[in-house]
């Protein structure tokens, strides 16, 4: 399953998955929040985020 994407959110919603599940993926993975980036790092990720939406 490498190079997939998905909301949490959306993956909240699949039979199976319950809050233990979510809490250690939220620990596994890095989270980016655009509020909290400088410009730099907002270019970077806006940048990062268009090449995988090319690739799809």
């Amino acid at each position: 399953m490498s190079d997939k994407y998905i909301k949490l959110s959306d993956l909240a919603q699949v039979p199976g998955i319950g809050k233990k599940t979510l809490e250690r993926i939220r620990n596994t993975v890095k989270i980016y929040t655009f509020d909290e980036q400088t410009s730099e790092e907002k270019i970077n990720l806006t940048n990062w985020l268009d090449e995988i939406f090319e690739g799809l």
